[in-house]
């Protein structure tokens, strides 16, 4: 009798996470897509991110027509930046049609804060051949133990990105 309450007790444990587990990743699956907007958002693990001088590769005075950035000011650009490459680890809006992707990152801070985190959802967009990433628009996803992608304040990839999307997106006019 013990051992029919224990094989009961565990398969009733056993039950319970698969239909949780099932539940929480259809909720956690999202994926957009809109081929006439320049954005490309994935959640990437870090395969190397080096530092150089934008002053060597870069000639001009541009100003960001996406962020309105000025990332060059008399000659000189004010931001540190950085080459950056990741394994594009889940798609969430468009296709990169890549498992890894090359892009610059500047930033006025110095290093970037999510170089150091296991996975990150970036947010990308093409320009004159290459990609560069949206100026300081990422965030930083982590799985549970069932495998699920977590980010902070407990907001599911779809709510972080939804955000983004009518918030500093729309604002950059990159949604209208």
């Amino acid at each position: 009798m013990k051992d029919l309450l224990l094989l009961v007790k565990g398969l009733t444990a056993l039950l319970l996470t698969m239909v949780l587990s099932c539940n929480s990743i259809k909720q956690e699956l999202f994926y957009e897509a809109n081929d006439e907007v320049n954005l490309y958002s994935f959640i990437g693990e870090k395969i190397s991110l080096t530092e150089f001088n934008p002053d060597e590769r870069y000639n001009e005075i541009k100003v960001d027509t996406l962020t309105g950035d000025t990332t060059s000011y008399g000659g000189r650009f004010m931001d540190r930046a950085f080459d950056a490459k990741y394994l594009v680890v889940e798609e969430v809006f468009n296709d990169l049609g890549v498992d890894t992707i090359d892009f610059v990152v500047f930033n006025h801070y110095g290093r970037p804060l999510f170089e150091e985190n296991e996975y990150v959802l970036l947010h990308l967009s093409s320009f004159e051949g290459g990609f560069f990433l949206q100026k300081y628009q990422y965030d930083i996803v982590e799985k549970n133990q069932v495998g699920i992608w977590k980010v902070e304040e407990g907001k599911t990839i779809k709510e972080l990105f939804l955000k983004k999307k009518n918030g500093v997106f729309k604002a950059r006019d990159i949604f209208k």
